[in-house]
């Protein structure tokens, strides 16, 4: 009987040591989650992202419709360029009595042209200019043109004149500038003064209407 009371104590402290265990065993998985902020217990992992440094380009195939003028770096040659879809026609001439009339095919970024004497032009395409080589017999010329747009292009007439057949081509450049040569009976001299406006020129007294070349324009004296 004397045992009764320590027996008693010694229950009662390890009841109270097993419920301690139980509230901090049931509490533990609280104590971890207020240990890590909301929301990032299931997070997913960042991601990388990837940004482009390619710039963009301008397009590397010639438009469907479009005309490039410009002059050869030497000999004082006017050149231009019309290209329609994958065909191309061009002239060449120094203002004076020097003329190439050009016809030929265009393939991605790249004309070529060639004339009846075997003339001959090649050109690519780059930011909105074709540059490259003509060659003609015993001549040879680099150049460069740009985007023409109108009154600046390529235009060309055909006319009969007091009984004479008068063909005539111009180049006129986006300075307003013309160059052009104008040849009846085999014989070429400068070509007159084009009005643009008024769609043609003045030939010995008469008014002759001027086409503007396109890249599938039938041109005089390709053939």
């Amino acid at each position: 009987m004397k045992l009764q009371g320590p027996l008693v104590t010694l229950a009662a402290v390890v009841g109270v040591a097993l419920t301690l265990f139980a509230v901090n065993e049931s509490q533990a998985p609280d104590l971890v989650a207020e240990q890590t902020p909301p929301g990032e217990a299931t997070a997913a992992p960042p991601t990388t992202q990837t940004t482009s440094t390619t710039a963009a380009q301008p397009d590397s195939a010639f438009p469907d419709e479009a005309v490039y003028v410009g002059r050869s770096r030497t000999g004082g040659i006017a050149v231009a360029v019309a290209v329609s879809g994958t065909q191309a026609a061009g002239y060449l001439c120094d203002g004076k009595n020097v003329e190439w009339w050009l016809e030929g095919t265009v393939s991605g970024d790249t004309v070529r042209l060639r004339g009846p004497d075997g003339t001959r032009l090649t050109g690519q395409l780059s930011d909105y200019a074709v540059s490259g080589e003509i060659t003609a017999p015993g001549k040879r010329w680099q150049y460069s043109t740009q985007l023409a747009n109108e009154p600046a292009g390529l235009y060309q007439s055909n006319a009969t004149v007091n009984g004479k057949r008068n063909d005539i081509g111009w180049i006129v450049l986006p300075d307003g500038s013309q160059v052009g040569v104008r040849t009846v009976s085999g014989q070429s001299t400068p070509a007159p003064a084009l009005s643009v406006a008024q769609g043609g020129a003045r030939v010995d007294g008469a008014f002759v209407v001027a086409e503007r070349i396109d890249g599938d324009s039938d041109v005089l004296g390709a053939r």
